[in-house]
């Protein structure tokens, strides 16, 4: 029975694979030549990491929790400059931290540098809390 069962499958595989193995009338088809194209440098240069990364800005959000707080603020760049939000969840609302424009007016009358508001000169923030926190008994 064994040796039946093989024979039908040797059978089977020689009818279906013998098609592909034998060559068509004629002859094999001509492959055709294949040409290679000269590099685009210039092009490929166009799409490299520090030329793309001036393109793309910020991609994900991190949270900066607010110490005792449901509250986070976040930083996030677009084409427009970078933008700073505070987010309260339970409210749920979004508001600028400050406002851009006024705060590249207020830093160039006091510093005697032109800012604008597209590029502000900060990279560090540190919250401190304006109302004492008083321990209750």
């Amino acid at each position: 029975m064994k040796t039946v069962v093989r024979l039908v499958v040797v059978l089977a595989f020689a009818v279906t694979a013998a098609p592909m193995a034998a060559p068509r009338f004629g002859g094999a088809a001509p492959v055709p030549e294949r040409t290679l194209t000269t590099p685009n440098y210039d092009l490929a240069s166009r799409w490299m990491s520090a030329k793309v990364a001036k393109l793309v800005f910020t991609m994900s959000v991190t949270p900066h929790w607010l110490e005792f707080s449901d509250r986070f603020w976040y930083s996030y760049e677009t084409t427009a400059g970078m933008k700073w939000w505070i987010v309260d969840p339970l409210k749920k609302a979004k508001t600028p931290l400050w406002d851009n424009a006024k705060l590249a007016a207020q830093l160039t009358r006091i510093l005697r540098t032109p800012y604008d508001a597209q590029h502000l000169p900060i990279t560090q923030i540190k919250v401190i809390a304006t109302t004492p926190r008083f321990a209750s008994a």
